[in-house]
């Protein structure tokens, strides 16, 4: 393991707890020696190994059951893949805010990985233009 950095040990607890440490956690660690420190830092970097391990099973597992949506449009009438896409995308009833944040909105919504985003831009970009959407970053 790495030797505990002071620096990044907030960003750590974050992506093992989901939240900033709060003030009596702080308390403890500034009471810690220096081996107490390493201990909690160790027990951090293996937790969030723990985590990330655990949400790419749950990505593989969301990826397969998209894979077998589209098989399954596939088998209900849809001619090709591309339009299985669509056909899922669409059954969302996305708002044109939604379509807004484009692709990755769609990942999230099905709870893929953000990079699977290049499953959806086609579809997107469909449903932006059969509902004739104008996008434009100006206020």
């Amino acid at each position: 393991m790495s030797k505990y950095d002071e620096t990044i040990i907030s960003d750590l607890h974050k992506d093992v707890y989901g939240f900033r440490p709060g003030a009596g956690w702080w308390a403890d660690w500034k009471a810690m020696d220096e081996d107490a420190k390493q201990a909690e830092w160790d027990y951090l970097c293996q937790e969030c190994d723990h985590q990330i391990f655990v949400q790419k099973m749950r990505d593989q597992e969301a990826l397969k059951d998209f894979q077998a949506r589209v098989e399954q449009m596939i088998q209900l009438g849809a001619p090709d893949r591309d339009t299985a896409i669509l056909w899922i995308v669409d059954s969302l009833d996305l708002t044109e805010n939604d379509l807004w944040y484009g692709a990755e909105y769609v990942c999230y919504r099905l709870h893929l990985s953000f990079d699977n985003y290049g499953l959806f831009k086609d579809a997107v970009d469909e449903l932006i233009a059969r509902n004739n959407y104008k996008f434009s970053m100006e206020g």
